[in-house]
């Protein structure tokens, strides 16, 4: 992680230097997620607003929808649910508006998630079930792989123990055909619960 941070704060000043605002907005972004994989949910969701800021400096609205939807995702971890209702369906507007498959089906598995730790069980479902049809027929199996984790989640939490059984061990053989050890991991631990 330090040496990630280092190489992206002479990333930030090769970008300043040359004032770039697309490749500020990029750096911002990669601080976040670093932020993110170093448990600091504050600091992240400082960083994506900045790369939010700058996407739209850039006029990129693809940036500016990743952004909506990490933004989105820091605002969840932090238990700030409308926050993070707001940030995800203005991801998916703006996924929607770019026809960007990949984009949409995440932002719908993270309304998922979120209708989910509301106990909105209908529509977390109808929402992970869609994301899940979309990711398999577009043959995206990270994506896949995703809905089945949040799906294995919402069967534990209703108490169906054997379709959640089912949702993880689908899940953890998608994440290791794709050689993702974190997500391997964490449906695994869904799976023993």
């Amino acid at each position: 992680y330090d040496e990630a941070q280092k190489s992206l704060e002479e990333a930030r000043k090769l970008n300043a230097a040359l004032d770039d605002r697309a490749g500020q907005a990029a750096v911002d972004n990669e601080l976040g997620l670093l932020a993110e994989e170093r448990g600091d949910t504050r600091a992240a969701l400082a960083a994506f607003r900045h790369a939010l800021q700058g996407w739209r400096q850039a006029e990129d609205a693809h940036g500016t929808a990743d952004a909506l939807n990490n933004i989105g995702f820091a605002h969840f971890q932090l238990g700030a649910y409308e926050d993070a209702q707001t940030h995800w369906q203005q991801a998916a507007d703006a996924f929607e508006r770019l026809g960007e498959d990949t984009g949409r089906i995440r932002t719908q598995q993270n309304l998922g998630l979120l209708a989910t730790a509301r106990g909105h069980w209908r529509d977390a479902r109808k929402l992970l079930d869609d994301a899940r049809a979309r990711a398999e027929r577009a043959q995206m199996p990270e994506e896949a792989a995703v809905s089945r984790r949040n799906l294995a989640e919402l069967e534990l939490l209703q108490g169906h123990v054997a379709a959640a059984i089912a949702h993880a061990q689908a899940a953890q053989a998608l994440f290791h055909e794709r050689e993702d050890l974190r997500g391997e991991s964490d449906a695994g631990l869904l799976h023993v619960q």
